[in-house]
């Protein structure tokens, strides 16, 4: 019978219990740096959501006060800066979703579809019944005017950015013409079947 070896069995079970204990450190490293770089995004997230709704809660009353548009202009701006530190694809999708949502409010506050805010209502004047001309030589009148960097700033908010991904699918819909939408959509078939095919597809 062969003599066992014993002490190169311990030196073997000695290496491999290091190596066990060094591959479990490295795991545990590793996710100890992804729970904290998860919760960064989530930091980010959540303080960018709140700039941007501090930010556009100073304008929906309606005022064309320079100071406070100057002011949520730069808490806009630094929500823009705080997006920036956001790395988790999820939180990058509510994201999205949020700034859908600040587009429609932002394209308001400008006076989107608002005959009311009129070129009197970014020059800063209070009321229509003072003389126009006036108020637009006055330096007062230049103090009291909208800035126009507080206005890009809205304006960017409101407006989709170069190389948007759009997510919707482009003329995907006219597969699904067939004997369901007809039978349970017939204005919506109609509608499809009335359009050239190349105009559906441009999405026009």
């Amino acid at each position: 019978m062969p003599n066992i070896d014993w002490n190169a069995i311990g030196s073997v079970s000695t290496a491999l219990a290091l190596v066990v204990g060094v591959g479990t450190l490295i795991w545990q490293i590793r996710a100890h740096n992804a729970n904290i770089k998860q919760e960064r995004s989530k930091f980010a997230l959540e303080s960018a959501l709140d700039a941007y709704e501090h930010g556009l809660a100073l304008l929906e009353d309606g005022n064309n006060n320079r100071v406070t548009w100057v002011t949520a202009a730069r808490i806009l701006e630094r929500a823009n800066e705080i997006t920036s530190a956001i790395s988790s694809p999820v939180h990058k999708a509510v994201m999205e979703v949020q700034r859908e949502r600040y587009r429609i409010r932002a394209s308001t506050i400008l006076g989107y579809d608002d005959a009311t805010k009129d070129v009197c209502f970014f020059r800063g004047e209070r009321t229509e019944s003072l003389d126009h001309e006036e108020q637009r030589s006055s330096r007062r009148q230049q103090l009291s005017e909208l800035a126009e960097s507080s206005l890009a700033t809205v304006y960017d908010l409101a407006s989709y950015p170069r190389g948007y991904d759009d997510p919707l699918p482009s003329g995907a819909l006219r597969n699904h013409m067939g004997i369901e939408m007809r039978s349970g959509f017939p204005g919506l078939f109609e509608f499809l079947a009335s359009k050239p095919e190349r105009s559906a597809q441009d999405g026009t």
